[in-house]
């Protein structure tokens, strides 16, 4: 019913930042072409590493990269996707990995390069954290969504059973490298995910950019700088998650994982319809105003293929919805609640510990109503 009603409504080449503060220093570069070896020694301070790249085997489709590639003696292609973060692919990396030690071409504790989206990254750095105790980490994101948000930050983890990232450290990498070449090189539906952590940044942060935003790459590329900002700001407050600053982060997130998991979404339309289910429960318990809640939903509607994944949003059962929301992180230390991340038009957010029971009945409210 939501879905008919809302029917109705109407590069720079070359750029190196460095965030630096008492948590978290993360080398950022932006450049038109992916790293030479010589460029990566530079990162490691170090003419003696050796490198474990660990890479989406998909990438062996994009010439630039299948070149690339070729200059480095150890390298890995794996399957991107959950799939990949298990124990058994955990497992399975490590004993390459003491093959190469054991035959000496690995004979030293080596720097691992991530270059993948999101899964790729998490698996890399979890991998990264606990190898010989802590090894150098780098990321070369290749996905839109990788390059704006899972790279940075440091969290990093491996999924047990069907349940996300319940395996995991934090973890920022020495370095974070965005090529231009390979981000513009991706299918637009990949452009196309990025928007629900997009608009969750602009939310936080700030919304009044919201009615500006455009879904394209230049709009994208053209604040890539600020987006990562705003993310690193927060974290840099809050690295382990200790002052309950970070948390907002999870915004959108909540049901958005769940419908991730039981719908077989991307993470990025699976938070852009967390964000709509937080908007709606904002709204019917006043913490944002009509204006607000119009221009949320509108913006979130105008990202290519929402309209369809609406019409599926609110087919999970109750009792899967609940079974899920049971293994979720954000639930409070003190209770079986979740820290519920609201919307707020004054506030930005607001967050509230919520019982599982209240959020499906939300969520089953939702379903039936208008608003």
């Amino acid at each position: 019913m939501l879905y008919i009603m809302l029917k109705r409504l109407g590069l720079r080449s070359t750029l190196t930042i460095v965030n630096k503060t008492q948590n978290i220093s993360t080398k950022l570069i932006i450049k038109t072409e992916l790293p030479t070896f010589k460029q990566l020694q530079n990162i490691d301070s170090s003419v003696n590493s050796q490198y474990v790249i660990i890479f989406d085997r998909i990438l062996l489709k994009n010439s630039t990269f299948s070149k690339w590639i070729k200059q480095f003696e150890l390298s890995i292609a794996v399957k991107a996707g959950e799939s990949l973060k298990t124990m058994d692919q955990f497992s399975a990396i490590l004993n390459k990995i003491q093959k190469w030690e054991s035959s000496h071409k690995l004979n030293r504790k080596p720097t691992f390069v991530a270059v993948g989206g999101g899964s790729v990254g998490d698996f890399v750095g979890f991998l990264a954290s606990v190898y010989k105790r802590g090894s150098k980490l780098i990321h070369i994101p290749s996905t839109w969504l990788a390059a704006l948000d899972s790279a940075h930050g440091g969290k990093n983890g491996l999924n047990l059973n069907t349940i996300k990232n319940q395996i995991g450290t934090i973890y920022p990498a020495a370095a974070v490298w965005l090529s231009s070449q390979v981000l513009t090189s991706q299918p637009s539906e990949r452009l196309h995910d990025v928007y629900g952590e997009v608009i969750k940044t602009v939310l936080l942060t700030k919304p009044q950019m919201l009615i500006s935003l455009e879904i394209n790459e230049k709009y994208i590329l053209k604040h890539l700088n600020f987006l990562i900002d705003c993310k690193i700001k927060i974290v840099n407050q809050d690295l382990y998650e200790t002052k309950g600053i970070r948390h907002v982060l999870n915004l959108g997130h909540t049901v958005g994982h769940v419908l991730e998991s039981q719908l077989k979404l991307s993470h990025g339309y699976s938070v852009a319809l967390g964000l709509i289910f937080t908007a709606r429960w904002s709204y019917h318990l006043g913490y944002i105003t009509d204006q607000y809640f119009f221009e949320v939903i509108r913006k979130i509607l105008e990202v290519p293929g929402m309209d369809d994944l609406l019409k599926k949003m609110y087919s999970v059962k109750n009792q899967e919805l609940a079974k899920m929301l049971l293994a979720d992180k954000k639930k409070s230390n003190k209770s079986a609640n979740i820290r519920f991340v609201f919307l707020s038009s004054k506030h930005k957010t607001i967050i509230q510990e919520k019982s599982i029971k209240e959020i499906v009945s939300e969520y089953s409210r939702q379903r039936f109503s208008m608003l």
